[in-house]
């Protein structure tokens, strides 16, 4: 099974399609500044 992966690094290069949603992986550890620079920007 192959799996389409696209990296983007700035919310700009965002597809419209695909904004406006949210996916999480992981575990909450805390606030750091990458997640609050994506926060500022929603």
């Amino acid at each position: 099974m192959a799996i389409d992966v696209k990296l983007i690094c700035d919310l700009d290069d965002l597809p419209q399609d695909l904004r406006g949603g949210s996916v999480t992986i992981g575990n909450f550890d805390g606030v750091h500044c990458g997640h609050a620079r994506i926060i500022e920007r929603l």
